[in-house]
């Protein structure tokens, strides 16, 4: 993937006055259907920004949702929640751009070369992001969306969701012969379960600040972006927290 060497330290262009949506993101997400890699009408999202990269578990992109479904940006240089903090409202103006769903989460960026293992590529410079991406003035995250595990469907992929009262089954961590579940940490995938049985994983990146810490056996709750994925070669749901404290144990 080819990624830009951006000047971090400029502000974003903020505005008094933020375009006015003409599409919800949910209409959206059909209207892409499979993903197109050049948007040529002239649509605008407008939601507040649910991500962070401020633990290091989401890298150069942020997701935006608005109360009907939710994107993600690839925005291409890192920390990021110094210029697009979680909660500030932005708004995104696509046209020319590419759009494809990837891990369930639909992806805004520029579209990838042929020999790329990614769909989408990252937005080509700074002044190329200041036209997609507007920021308004206000800061005010949103409310994670409380969801059962056997009821989440592919729609809600990207949005930040809550579940509830989980136990550890299996992580990809544990990578020895004599390593058990009281050994696993965050790096990799861990699998928990519900009260019913039903499975969600939980995604952490090797670079994340918490990525060596060592895993609760039960979490209270969960907080993180929805995407689809998998674990030990089934389909599966994941979570992407954006802090460690997302997880809370009991």
């Amino acid at each position: 993937m080819l990624v830009g060497c951006y000047n971090v330290a400029d502000k974003p262009v903020i505005e008094d006055s933020l375009p006015s949506a003409n599409c919800t993101m949910a209409e959206f997400r059909r209207i892409v259907g499979r993903g197109t890699d050049n948007i040529t009408e002239h649509i605008t999202l407008r939601g507040r920004i649910t991500s962070s990269d401020e633990e290091k578990n989401f890298y150069s992109s942020f997701t935006v949702e608005d109360k009907t479904g939710a994107v993600e940006v690839m925005v291409g240089y890192p920390t990021l929640h110094g210029l697009y903090p979680e909660g500030l409202e932005v708004a995104l103006t696509i046209e020319g751009c590419a759009a494809v769903p990837t891990r369930g989460v639909v992806q805004i960026g520029r579209r990838a070369e042929l020999s790329s293992y990614f769909a989408v590529d990252y937005l080509e410079n700074r002044t190329r992001v200041d036209k997609v991406v507007h920021s308004g003035l206000t800061i005010e995250p949103i409310s994670a969306e409380d969801v059962d595990i056997r009821n989440i469907t592919p729609d809600i992929c990207g949005r930040l969701v809550h579940i509830d009262s989980l136990s550890l089954v299996a992580s990809s961590s544990i990578d020895t012969l004599t390593m058990t579940l009281g050994d696993a940490v965050w790096r990799g995938t861990a699998l928990y379960t519900d009260p019913r049985g039903d499975s969600i994983a939980i995604y952490t990146r090797d670079y994340a600040t918490f990525a060596e810490h060592t895993l609760p056996q039960a979490l209270h709750s969960v907080t993180g972006i929805l995407e689809s994925g998998g674990f030990d070669g089934h389909m599966v749901y994941n979570l992407k927290m954006r802090y460690e404290s997302d997880a809370v144990a009991y």
